[in-house]
C-alpha cells in the first residue's frame, strides 16, 4: 500500500504556497513531528510547482565536520544539483584586478623561473631593463605613499582579507560568485523563477550539533545584514520540529533562557505547522485495511486495536513513517501454557498488543509508550472509544479466573489501583464474547462513588505487564 498520497493534501499545499508567495518572506520554517511525512510532502510540492527552483541541503551530512569546512561543503552541494539539473556553466569574464593575484600567487616560482632563463639573453637590452625595474620601484614608492594616507584603501584591503578567507560566514571567493553568477542567470533566464535554500532533516541531527549547525546557515541567510542573502536564494527553508528545538534549548540553556527571541531570527513572518494527525485520523481505516482483513484478526480485536492507534496518532506516537508497516505486518498467533493457564491465539486483547508491538517496532518501544502515558496519571471520559478497548483488557488482567475463557453472562470484579470495575461478558459466540465495564468506582477510605472518568493508561500498563510475566514463565504450545 501506497501510504505517500494516500492523505489528500490539496489544502495544505495552497496553504503552503500562500505562506511562500508572502512579502519579504525570504526565512521560513517548515515544522512538524518527525515522521509526518515532511520530506515527502515538500517533495511532491516543489515537483509540481514550476516557478520554483530548490536547491536541498542534508546538515546531517555535516554534523561531524569542523565550522570551515561545512561552509566548503555548501557551496560544493549547492553546485552538485545546479549541474544535475542541467545548468550550463557559460564563461565568466573577470576583471584583471581578480585575475592577476590568484595567478600570481598559483604560478609565481614558474614565472620567476621564465624571466631568470630570459636574464642571458638580454645583453644589450640590460640598460633598458634596468629602467624598467627602476621606473616599476618608483611607481611603487608613489603607490605606497598614497596607500599609507588613504583610509578608504585601508579599509577596503581589510574587508577584501576578511571575505577571502576560507571557512568563514564572510567569505566570497571566486566559487561563491559563480554561484551568485548562476542563480542570477537562472531568474533572468526564466520569467518569475524564484530560487529555494531548503534545508532538511534537521530531525536527525544530534542535539549537541543543532544549534552550531543552526547558527552557521543563519549566518548564510540573513538579509538584514550588509552581506544580504549570501548566495541570492529568494527563500530559504529550514525543516525541523520547532518543539524538539524548543526542549534542546531549553535543555542546554536552561528553562529561562528565550528561545522565541533565538528562534525568531530564522524566520520571517510566522512558523508554518505541518499537521496532518487530523487528516490521518480520518483516514485511518483505509491504512488499516490489510489488518481488517487478516483472518487472524477478530472484528473485536481489529477495533479495540484502532481505538489504541488513534490515541496514539493524537500523542504524536504513531505517524505516517509507521503506516508503512501496517501493510506488511505479519500477526503470529501462538498458545502459551503456564500451570493451567492457557492463553487463546484469538485472544482481542493478546492480538492487540502483538499488532500494536509490531506497529511500533517492537515490544520495548510499545513498553515506554505504556510506562509513558500510565506515568502520567491520564484520565479519559466513560463515552470514549478507549473506553470500549479497555475492557478487553480484563481478559488479561484477570487471567488467574477467565483464564482467557470468556463465556457467555460472565462476570467478574476486580480493583486496579484506585478504581473498582464491574465487568460483563457481551458478543457472538462465534466472534469470541468480549468482557465490558458495567461500572466503575473510585475507592476511598471513607466513600465510593460512581465516577466518569477511567485511567485507560493504568489498566493497559497492568494488562501488560500481566501478559510479559506470563509469556517469560509460560511454555510455548506448538500446534
Amino acid at each position: 500500500m501506497n501510504t505517500d498520497r494516500l492523505i489528500p493534501m490539496d489544502d495544505i499545499e495552497l496553504q503552503f504556497n500562500q505562506h511562500l508567495k508572502l512579502s519579504n518572506n525570504e526565512r521560513i520554517i517548515f515544522s512538524g513531528r518527525f515522521g509526518t511525512g515532511k520530506t515527502t510532502f515538500l517533495n511532491h510540492f516543489f515537483d509540481n510547482q514550476m516557478e520554483y527552483n530548490v536547491i536541498k541541503l542534508y546538515p546531517v551530512h555535516y554534523s561531524i565536520s569542523p565550522n570551515e569546512d561545512i561552509y566548503e561543503f555548501v557551496k560544493f552541494d549547492i553546485l552538485c544539483q545546479l549541474l544535475s539539473k542541467g545548468v550550463v556553466c557559460n564563461a565568466l569574464e573577470w576583471k584583471n584586478k581578480e585575475l592577476i593575484p590568484e595567478y600570481i600567487a598559483k604560478n609565481l616560482y614558474p614565472i620567476l623561473g621564465k624571466f631568470i632563463k630570459f636574464i642571458p639573453k638580454i645583453g644589450s637590452l640590460t640598460d633598458g631593463l634596468v629602467q624598467v625595474l627602476n621606473a616599476v620601484k618608483n611607481d611603487y614608492k608613489k603607490f605606497k605613499e598614497e596607500k599609507k594616507d588613504n583610509e578608504l584603501n585601508q579599509i577596503m584591503s581589510f574587508l577584501y582579507g576578511k571575505i577571502s578567507i576560507v571557512g568563514t560566514p564572510y567569505e566570497q571567493d571566486h566559487i561563491s560568485n559563480i554561484i551568485n553568477e548562476i542563480l542570477g542567470r537562472l531568474k533572468k533566464d526564466t520569467d518569475n523563477l524564484k530560487t529555494v535554500l531548503l534545508i532538511d532533516d534537521f530531525d536527525r541531527i544530534d542535539p549537541e550539533h543543532t544549534f552550531r549547525l543552526l547558527n552557521i546557515f543563519a549566518s548564510q541567510c540573513d538579509p538584514q545584514s550588509l552581506r544580504g542573502m549570501k548566495f541570492n536564494f529568494d527563500h530559504v527553508i529550514i525543516v525541523c520540529d520547532v518543539n524538539n528545538i524548543r526542549y534542546f534549548f531549553h535543555h542546554k540553556y536552561g528553562m529561562n533562557t528565550d528561545f522565541n527571541g533565538y528562534i525568531d531570527k530564522f524566520y520571517c513572518k510566522e512558523i508554518f505547522n505541518f499537521d496532518i494527525k487530523w487528516k490521518f485520523i480520518d483516514k485511518l481505516k483505509d491504512f488499516l485495511s490489510p489488518l481488517q482483513s487478516n483472518s487472524l484478526i477478530k472484528p473485536i480485536a481489529w477495533e479495540a486495536t484502532k481505538n489504541v492507534i488513534e490515541e496514539l496518532i493524537n500523542r504524536g506516537e504513531i505517524n505516517l513513517r509507521n503506516a508503512h508497516r501496517f501493510n506488511s505486518i505479519s500477526i503470529k498467533m501462538e498458545s502459551y501454557i503456564a500451570a493451567d493457564i492457557i492463553m487463546n491465539k484469538t485472544d482481542p486483547a493478546v492480538t492487540m498488543f502483538n499488532i500494536l508491538s509490531a506497529v511500533l517496532s517492537g515490544e520495548a518501544e510499545l513498553e515506554r509508550i505504556i510506562n509513558k502515558y500510565n506515568s502520567l496519571n491520564l484520565m479519559y471520559s466513560t463515552s470514549s472509544n478507549l473506553f470500549y478497548t479497555a475492557g478487553i483488557l480484563f481478559h488479561i488482567i484477570d487471567h488467574k479466573n477467565t483464564k482467557f475463557r470468556i463465556g457467555q453472562g460472565t462476570s467478574i470484579a476486580n480493583r486496579i489501583g484506585n478504581f473498582c470495575y464491574s465487568c460483563k461478558s457481551f458478543g457472538d459466540f462465534r466472534e469470541g464474547y468480549i468482557l465490558r465495564i458495567m461500572k466503575i468506582e473510585e475507592a476511598s477510605t471513607a466513600t465510593a462513588y460512581s465516577s466518569d472518568f477511567f485511567p485507560f493508561w493504568h489498566l493497559m500498563k497492568t494488562a501488560y505487564d500481566s501478559r510479559k510475566q506470563y509469556l517469560i514463565s509460560g511454555e510455548k504450545v506448538h500446534n
